[in-house]
């Protein structure tokens, strides 16, 4: 049986948790707990304790993790920071309730939470989140950590690049690029391509 850590204890951590008991029906794992920069000595969450990042960083024997928070740049901090770590390795992880097809290519620390659609031949790259709800459209590419919140759609043929947060309830149209780091805000409607590090807000969403 191997072991297993949810890197972050907040809310999307807790999240993690539930979605690792209910894939460990089979006892692939044991859940260790999470690892925290904030980790205080003897606190627990749901009955896991929470070690401090240094514990991890020892860690001896192999563990596989997985990174609970929501933003792209905290995301490829811990990605990074653990990495260093040859025992610590970030496998790709999905919800049993999310459909992926065929020719999807999942690069480590992806995690792809509940109610998920991910159409045929789409790449996602290293520490992307799908936070739940999402529909990825074929051939899309997203690129390393960026981070699609709940209940977004990404058409077909859109080229996500590396950093970039898709806020709840977005839409990204059909053929489009996206540039690094850059932030769609909830709810936007994206009609064009978006410039490196833009921030886009609003439908039809625009530069602000």
């Amino acid at each position: 049986m191997g072991k297993i850590v949810v890197c972050g204890a907040g809310g999307l951590g807790r999240e993690i948790i539930g979605l690792l008991e209910r894939m460990n029906s089979d006892s692939r794992w044991e859940i260790v707990g999470f690892s925290d920069a904030s980790a205080s000595g003897g606190r627990t969450i749901r009955g896991y304790p929470v070690m401090s990042e240094e514990d991890l960083l020892s860690f001896d024997e192999p563990i596989d993790a997985v990174i609970g928070v929501g933003f792209p740049a905290s995301r490829e901090k811990i990605f990074r920071k653990f990495s260093q770590n040859p025992h610590i390795r970030f496998p790709a992880t999905v919800s049993p309730d999310s459909h992926v097809a065929r020719g999807v290519e999942l690069q480590e620390g992806t995690l792809i939470t509940g109610l998920c659609s991910v159409s045929p031949d789409v790449s996602l790259g290293r520490g992307v989140l799908l936070n739940g709800y999402n529909a990825i459209g074929h051939d899309a590419r997203i690129g390393d950590f960026s981070v699609v919140m709940a209940f977004s759609l990404i058409a077909g043929n859109v080229n996500i690049g590396s950093g970039v947060l898709v806020g709840a309830g977005s839409i990204i149209t059909q053929g489009l690029d996206v540039g690094a780091n850059a932030e769609i805000c909830s709810g936007c409607v994206v009609v064009r391509d978006v410039k490196d590090g833009a921030k886009m807000m609003g439908n039809p969403a625009r530069a602000i």
